[in-house]
């Protein structure tokens, strides 16, 4: 039975000067019984059934995004008939809510009086690249980043945020490197 290890980054993003409450996490999990050694070339999966945002920009995005990280490890793009890993990506968005409490107490027997709570909501968007060999056709390399959406981000800002949530994602790829 494979051995899964797991590798968690949680980079600052000030330097994007995004929203005061952005945060980014990425992660890894793989089989590390599968050896990725000579098997440098890959080919995209029908993305047609994954684009739940119908958002085209945002599929551009991730696919330059992966293929830029991997032709900088010496992978190669081919059809999917001779690729040695296939990849496939989902994206979601999901609103969060944070209730922050503040006041002080007073009185011996009773809670708190004098306290607000306020809400918060926020978009968090999640990406999840996989990797599957082709001959076993079974996944062996998970990735997954997310982050706080800001709907004010300008073009360039998206690009910047996909682009390094791919390469936190694929820091230390491949594995065993």
């Amino acid at each position: 039975m494979p051995v899964i290890r797991t590798r968690t980054f949680a980079p600052i993003l000030a330097a994007l000067a995004m929203t005061a409450c952005s945060s980014k996490n990425a992660s890894v999990d793989y089989d590390d019984s599968y050896s990725f050694s000579g098997k440098n070339t890959y080919a995209w999966l029908d993305q047609s059934g994954q684009r739940d945002t119908g958002n085209d920009m945002t599929h551009r995005r991730v696919v330059r995004s992966v293929d830029a990280v991997l032709a900088e490890r010496g992978f190669r793009q081919v059809p999917l008939n001779s690729a040695a890993v296939a990849i496939a990506y989902h994206v979601s968005a999901e609103d969060q809510r944070v209730y922050d409490t503040y006041g002080y107490g007073t009185g011996r027997w009773s809670a708190y009086e004098g306290t607000t709570t306020t809400e918060r909501v926020f978009t968090e968007g999640s990406l999840t690249v996989d990797l599957f060999d082709t001959a076993g056709k079974e996944l062996v390399w998970r990735g997954t980043a997310s982050e706080t959406i800001d709907p004010s981000a300008s073009p360039d800002e998206r690009d910047e945020i996909v682009a390094r949530a791919v390469r936190d994602m694929f820091d230390g790829f491949p594995p065993g490197s």
